[in-house]
């Protein structure tokens, strides 16, 4: 049988592992929108260049 301070403890351990995980998927989920944004301004750039011509000094 466990203990008040065991069950304390064990339950403060599973609130930090949440936590720490919810922030883990957040962080992961920013990274993955400043890619797709990154992306999206390589896309625009690449179009720019084929569609304008190059300047001759």
């Amino acid at each position: 049988m466990m203990t008040v301070k065991a069950k304390i403890g064990s339950s403060v351990v599973i609130v930090v592992l949440a936590i720490i995980g919810l922030r883990l998927g957040q962080i992961a989920w920013q990274q993955q929108v400043t890619l797709n944004k990154l992306q999206a301004q390589e896309k625009q750039l690449i179009k720019n260049q084929t569609t304008q011509p190059t300047k001759q000094l």
